[in-house]
């Protein structure tokens, strides 16, 4: 679902060519060739392949762009997890540099555009590898969820760009002619979680009627109360309402903060029930072999001290003898991705330790 709401909204945003990674190959090379056909624009990888060596994708595409001829190439990182794509013995992928030293030569050689683009999930150091060549390659642009957010670098005669995780920032080259051969670049990062720039109304209407479904589908897959004995994580974590009782200090400097509200936040956007979010957002979710319910959820709703310092039946049945974690498990959660907050640690805390508590308070 979530891939055919990406097809229909770079179909309204007028994507100019889309380059295949390993994350597209998830749901296995079937499933994005019938993607395919829902797309308005072009799917490249020049060096996925049949098990007969054809390519099942385009290559590479010109387009035109404010009187610019650009190349897009799509390049596939050789290195992936064949056990986690379905249908894998159907593909092959050509090392990407022997594909792009094979391709980009005849690319040139017909009529060299003005701008050669590569498109590529490669990991940093093939990037610089590909960079190093000495192929007539003017930005390479890397894709790879393994990649960390870096300030793009001129390698070769070529600009390195990677791509930020979880799409946090929108990555813009603008491109003038230079004095000589050699086109000028000025990169900027723009940041889309500051909230600045509003949702573009067919997109959002798009996105909305999409995790409407969702939302459908993945409440009917959670049961209002667990059929088994076991009810998730509820044998073992106690909530924070237990732990008031011997630190009440705590307890309420908690419930003046954002994290005593995580899970109102779910509610609010219509993803009470999104598998990718509860884990984060509540306590029960992801914790056991029990079967997860909706009362489950509910009671252990909101990043409650366990989150941090995990279960605690045993620490409270020997009334505090027993010791807990000492926290601090910020990074499970604010991750690169999802966080726009730097030293999460440092503000850590803000949320527990600045109570004006003492510690057994």
């Amino acid at each position: 679902m979530t891939a055919r709401l990406m097809v229909e909204a770079y179909n309204a945003m007028g994507l100019d060519a889309f380059s295949v990674g390993a994350y597209d190959l998830s749901l296995g090379v079937d499933f994005l060739l019938e993607l395919q056909k829902r797309a308005a624009f072009p799917v490249l990888s020049a060096n996925l392949l049949d098990p007969h060596g054809v390519p099942y994708f385009e290559g590479f595409r010109v387009v035109s762009v404010a009187g610019f001829r650009v190349a897009l190439v799509g390049l596939l990182d050789d290195d992936l997890k064949r056990s986690k794509i379905p249908g894998a013995e159907k593909i092959r992928v050509e090392p990407p540099l022997k594909t792009a030293s094979r391709l980009i030569p005849l690319l040139v050689g017909e009529k060299r555009p003005d701008l050669l683009v590569v498109l590529t999930d490669m990991m940093d150091r093939d990037l610089r590898k590909l960079a190093l060549s000495g192929l007539p390659i003017d930005v390479i642009v890397g894709s790879s969820r393994r990649n960390q957010l870096s300030v793009p670098a001129q390698v070769g005669g070529a600009l390195i760009c990677t791509l930020d995780r979880g799409g946090k920032t929108l990555g813009r080259i603008d491109v003038a002619e230079g004095d000589g051969t050699a086109p000028r670049f000025r990169n900027t990062f723009v940041p889309l979680m500051e909230k600045r720039f509003p949702d573009h109304p067919a997109i959002a209407a798009l996105v909305s009627k999409a995790l409407e479904r969702v939302k459908e589908l993945q409440s009917k897959a959670i049961p209002q109360a667990a059929s088994s004995a076991a009810e998730g994580c509820g044998q073992e974590f106690v909530g924070a309402r237990s732990c008031r009782q011997c630190h009440p200090g705590r307890y309420d400097h908690w419930e003046g903060t954002p994290h005593a509200d995580a899970y109102a936040v779910l509610r609010a956007k219509g993803r009470e029930f999104d598998t990718e979010c509860l884990a984060c957002h509540t306590v029960a979710y992801e914790c056991s072999d029990g079967e997860v319910d909706r009362r489950s959820i509910e009671r252990f709703a909101n990043v409650q001290c366990e989150s941090c310092h995990g279960p605690g039946s045993v620490h409270a049945a020997s009334e505090g003898k027993a010791p807990v974690e000492k926290g601090l498990a910020c990074p499970k959660c604010h991750t690169p991705e999802r966080s726009n907050e730097e030293g999460v640690i440092r503000k850590a805390n803000k949320v527990c330790a600045d109570s004006g508590a003492p510690t057994g308070n």
